[in-house]
This record gives C-alpha cells, structure tokens and sequence, in this order.
C-alpha cells in the first residue's frame, strides 16, 4: 500500500516505517509463468507421479486374482456396526398386542392410531378399538377389558 493509495483520513504519520514497507510489499502483483513454462511444469509432474504410482504400488493376490474382497468386506463391516450404534436390535423384548405405536405402554394414543388404521381401510375390528380403549380407561394392567 503505498501512501499515495491513502485515504486522507488514514493518517500514515501514524504507522511505523515497517509497518508501511510490509504493507508496500504485500500489495505487489504475483509473478504469473508464461504457458509454455507452465505446460513444461505439468508434464514434468505428471511424468513424475506416473512413474511414482507405477513403483508403489503393491499388488495382491491369491490365486493370480487381485484381493478386492478385504475392503469390501471391511466396508460392509464399518456400515453394519454404524446401523447397530444407530439403531440397535432388541431380540428380546416383546410388546403388548395392544401396543400399537411401540411406545412400551398402552395409553389412548395406541386407540387413536388403531381407528386411523381402520378409517385407511385396514382390516380392523371396531370392537378391538374399544377393548383398547376401554383397558386404557379402566387402567388394566394386562388383558382385555371385560
């Protein structure tokens, strides 16, 4: 930034000389190459990671076949454990007949969900509604209502 890029009001008396020398040397323009300098750089990088990928690289195989199987495998692995973290698997816990939504109790909501199930066109027993109901108002732990 040279001083005569100041606005008035900066006040460049006030900035030390090092400060101003920095700030003159950050503002000049980057050196562009020329493209053919540029294209001869890239062919000498490209020529250079070829043969640097052709030297590295290690092949696997068994039985003349190249080993692909272990990352796969390993793959399938890291996304069966993340879906089990995520959401695991209860083999274990039964539910309640009448507890439609699986919220582990019975409460009106699982007679809410089981009419909207019948007004969709489900095959569902108006009287299995009521027996629903009825346990939930009556606060029978088990069973059906009598």
């Amino acid at each position: 930034m040279s001083r005569e890029n100041l606005d008035s009001n900066d006040a460049p008396d006030r900035l030390p000389a090092a400060v101003l020398a920095r700030l003159e040397a950050a503002e000049r323009p980057a050196v562009c190459p020329d493209p053919e300098v540029d294209a001869a750089v890239l062919a000498e990088a490209r020529a250079y990671f070829a043969r640097r990928a052709g030297a590295t690289r290690v092949r696997r195989e068994f039985r003349g076949k190249p080993v692909r199987w272990a990352a796969y495998a390993a793959a399938a692995t890291v996304v069966l454990a993340a879906l089990l973290v995520v959401r695991p698997v209860d083999f274990f816990t039964t539910y309640d007949p009448d507890d439609v939504d699986r919220s582990g109790r019975v409460d009106i909501l699982d007679a809410f969900a089981l009419a909207r199930m019948r007004a969709a066109g489900e095959p569902i027993a108006e009287t299995r509604i009521d027996e629903v109901a009825t346990r939930v108002v009556a606060l029978e732990p088990r069973g059906r209502a009598r």
